[in-house]
């Protein structure tokens, strides 16, 4: 009977979110008015869709690194396009398929501290 890791229950689940991100975002460039896109909100007090990849990125960068036990890149809140929404993307998979199994796995019962937000 094989177990279900951290690992299993993490790394794949993000590479599939990615590639529906990447998806939905395919099909937002299809629309007439798409050049709009990138900058759109759902709501006025919510940060744009270019920030939503952003941060998406940047929190499973975080993940990556603390799974491996290195210190996280920092990703520029600099998205402006769909090009460089793709672009953040394919960064972010390839951080992915780099993620050593055997290396998340041996990290599951490690506790580490998380900083607030305006603590770092």
């Amino acid at each position: 009977m094989s177990s279900f890791s951290l690992y299993d229950a993490t790394i794949p689940t993000a590479q599939n979110a990615f590639k529906s991100m990447t998806n939905i975002l395919r099909e937002g460039e299809k629309h007439a008015n798409a050049a709009s896109f990138p900058a759109a909100r759902l709501a006025e007090d919510m940060n744009p869709l270019t920030y939503q990849v952003h941060i998406a990125a940047q929190l499973t960068e975080k993940m990556v690194a603390r799974f491996t036990g290195r210190e996280p890149t920092t990703f520029e809140d600099n998205l402006s396009s769909f090009a460089e929404m793709y672009e953040r993307i394919e960064i972010v998979q390839k951080i992915l398929e780099a993620a050593d199994k055997e290396t998340v796995n041996q990290r599951a019962d490690h506790v580490q501290a998380t900083p607030w937000a305006n603590e770092h």
